[in-house]
């Protein structure tokens, strides 16, 4: 986590220098194979940081999963914003890349800071000891060894398990370095839950939504509808039902086909932004003709995937021992990786076949 970390940093760094270089025209070649070169190196490090961050998340208490999670949809909505007050004041583009460049290299190293300050903080320390730690409980099942998968995880500050003995009380027979598949057993419909979850969520949001413009005519459409409506109406959803995870926690987690019912069901948002007045429209007829209508489904695609997606990357690393919640937690996040690359992929068909 640490390297993938000083890797962007870096990478940062460069681009930050080449952003106010204005003799990149005499090698456009080379500067665009540093571009293509650095942005498989950011996202390979993102990748490695999103998994290392989810599978150390796991480790602690869920309320710090739930944050984890509600922090990327912060991210979302400063670039929203920060998008919309360059378009206001009409700053330059590559004054507005430098800028937007040299914060993300800040917050970067902030980031760094903050993680490697986790190894002199008590708390912290105490839960990934505990982790390193913790050996299996095992109980005699029929002449062969299984894990008493029981384990009722209990936040300091709540007054019941989130995660109760009757939710993962069957026993999973876990053998030395082949856990991988027993726990996946526990966690299946969590990890394609939110697999689901985020392919409809890239499947519309950006390709999709970001095609659908106004109604109306004026300056508003011209230069605000999308930054407001596409981007920034989805980024507050997306936060607003992460955040509610910490209050409300519905599904149960012994509710599984309840959340995977719910995130089937967020296949209806697809059709419903495609009958949005999506430009240019080859296939289908626009049957929203309202400004109304794709705010409203831009806002519940929001809210239905940050509240589901954290949901579920939350309940997944309690249904396990300590020792494999960091494993858990990682599981997760390919799960939701898997998810994005396949929504990516779906939403490029569906933007040619509106």
């Amino acid at each position: 986590m640490t390297v993938s970390t000083m890797i962007v940093l870096v990478m940062f760094i460069l681009t930050v220098v080449f952003a106010k270089d204005k003799d990149t025209q005499y090698w456009q070649t080379g500067f665009y194979a540093f571009t293509i070169v650095s942005v498989v190196i950011l996202n390979a490090c993102s990748s490695i940081f999103t998994t290392s961050l989810f599978g150390l998340a796991g480790v602690l208490p869920h309320r710090y999963m739930q944050a984890s999670m509600s922090g990327q949809a912060v991210g979302g909505i400063f670039a929203a914003v920060a998008n919309i007050v360059t378009i206001a004041v009409g700053t330059d583009v590559s004054e507005s890349a430098f800028i937007f460049f040299l914060i993300a290299t800040g917050w970067t190293l902030i980031t760094l800071l903050g993680y490697l300050s986790l190894y002199s903080n008590e708390f912290s320390r105490y839960y990934l000891n505990k982790q390193a730690n913790k050996t299996a409980e095992t109980v005699t099942v029929g002449g062969d060894k299984s894990v008493n998968n029981s384990y009722s995880y209990e936040d300091e500050n709540e007054k019941e398990p989130l995660i109760k003995d009757d939710v993962i009380s069957e026993s999973v027979e876990l053998k030395p370095f082949s856990y991988h598949h027993d726990v996946f057993k526990k966690i299946w419909s969590e990890g394609i839950s939110v697999c689901l979850v985020f392919l409809v969520t890239l499947a519309c949001f950006p390709a999709l939504a970001s095609s659908i413009q106004s109604c109306d005519s004026g300056d508003w459409r011209l230069k605000y509808f999308t930054p407001v409506i596409c981007f920034l109406l989805y980024n507050v959803g997306d936060w607003t039902g992460r955040s509610f995870t910490g209050i409300v926690h519905f599904p149960r987690p012994n509710q599984t086909k309840l959340m995977l019912t719910l995130s089937v069901l967020r296949f209806v948002f697809i059709p419903l932004l495609m009958f949005c007045n999506v430009m240019p429209r080859h296939n289908t007829t626009l049957v929203f003709n309202s400004d109304m209508y794709p705010l409203v489904f831009i806002i519940l695609l929001g809210i239905s995937n940050g509240y589901l997606s954290t949901l579920c990357v939350m309940y997944g690393p309690k249904k396990v021992f300590p020792q494999y919640a960091e494993f858990t937690g990682a599981t997760m996040s390919v799960c939701m990786t898997v998810g994005l690359a396949l929504g990516s992929l779906f939403g490029l068909l569906l933007v040619k076949i509106v």
